[in-house]
């Protein structure tokens, strides 16, 4: 495999940390967050006007899948529409479709990685085709704390939802 660029390995371990290559933040990833979460504690709101797990998973996947498609080229529409970007979760949310939703996040997550780590380093710092304001890796930098961000909200929606019951 060839040496990656010094960002591209940076922007990875923060949103795909590993224990041999780990993130300096030392937190989990959204999907580490999100393992054992049950469809009920996803859909549920802590309060009325807070976003479930649920929310921000699909929002992280779905952004996972916007920057995908702007560094390879647009390839996959995403099942769920975000505009603003908060829909709501299907009710109820079965376990079923939170496992589906969970292969999606995956899956998206996983596409976005392997994206990332065989960008070429040449074009970091030029403009994705169709991108008028920013680099590439802009984007790959982004989404790397865009997924932080929204890592510790799954966190603090958990600890308040189980402080609940």
């Amino acid at each position: 495999m060839a040496k990656l660029d010094p960002r591209i390995v940076t922007a990875i371990q923060s949103f795909n940390p590993t224990r041999a290559s780990p993130a300096w933040h030392g937190a989990p990833t959204h999907l580490g967050l999100l393992r054992g979460v049950s469809a009920k504690l996803a859909g549920q709101k802590p309060w009325k006007k807070c976003h479930c797990v649920w929310q921000v998973a699909m929002h992280i996947a779905f952004w996972e899948n916007s920057v995908a498609n702007k560094l390879s080229g647009p390839t996959l529409r995403f099942p769920y529409r975000f505009v603003p970007f908060w829909s709501s979760p299907p009710v109820p949310l079965t376990e079923q479709q939170w496992k589906a939703d969970l292969a999606l996040a995956r899956e998206n997550h996983l596409r976005l990685l392997d994206i990332v780590r065989n960008y070429d380093p040449l074009a970091l710092d030029k403009r994705p085709k169709g991108v008028q304001k920013r680099l590439a890796i802009q984007f790959i930098h982004g989404i790397a704390e865009h997924n932080l961000y929204h890592g510790a909200q799954i966190k603090m929606i958990k600890k308040a939802v189980a402080a609940m019951q």
